[in-house]
């Protein structure tokens, strides 16, 4: 998609000599999740990109208040640009990235994971409470990367979200990590945390990873 931007104007908002556009949108804050929170003729939409306060001009401001989106990696070819306004705020944001409908995300992951949620009730045990929070982390795990994978990024993941969806227990993945010769991806450090790319998951998932024995092939795909 060419990299263009669309104008919403609200009834409210300064025009500034500028003609009113054929469709105009909203901006609604952000999701749980971080994700931005579009409205345009009655349709939802999620921004998975960078939202940026404007002036009255819709001319971002000098000094930056700028938010991105978890996950957002730029794309020149794949991101729009939109201005929106905001009811809250009674301002105009300029958003770079991916708008994706709402009702697209029915089909939340291409995972392949099936998961049942629990219901947490006042008579669950702690051990039960653990079990649901850890259940519903898990699947918003799991919209998060079909909301990444839809808008063709390839998303990292934790050592918390990664045995359930191997089927493998964390000490069995640290064992091969460990091992000799190495049996599972080691991760990339960020300052305290560690990450996998999904992509080298599923590529050991599928039994096409191999070992990092040369630099020529950092992600140990076959």
């Amino acid at each position: 998609m060419d990299n263009q931007i669309t104008h919403g104007v609200h009834p409210a908002a300064p025009l500034h000599g500028v003609n009113p556009r054929e469709s105009e949108f909203t901006f609604h804050g952000y999701s749980k999740s971080g994700r931005a929170q579009f409205q345009c003729e009655g349709k939802r939409f999620y921004g998975v990109g960078q939202v940026e306060c404007c002036d009255d001009a819709r001319i971002p401001l000098k000094v930056p208040q700028m938010r991105v989106v978890p996950g957002y990696k730029a794309n020149a070819l794949k991101d729009r640009i939109v201005m929106a306004w905001s009811p809250k705020g009674s301002c105009w944001n300029r958003f770079t990235g991916v708008l994706i409908p709402v009702k697209s995300l029915a089909a939340e992951t291409e995972c392949e994971v099936q998961s049942v949620a629990i219901t947490p009730t006042s008579k669950q045990s702690g051990v039960a409470r653990k079990k649901t929070k850890a259940t519903n982390s898990y699947e918003e795990e799991v919209k998060r990367i079909g909301v990444a994978r839809a808008a063709g990024l390839d998303p990292d993941v934790r050592m918390n979200f990664i045995p359930k969806y191997l089927g493998e227990s964390r000490a069995s993945l640290y064992a091969k990590m460990n091992a000799t010769p190495q049996k599972f991806p080691l991760p990339i450090k960020r300052g305290r945390g560690s990450f996998w790319p999904l992509s080298v998951i599923d590529a050991y998932r599928r039994s096409e990873w191999v070992p990092q024995t040369d630099q020529g092939n950092p992600a140990g795909i076959a």
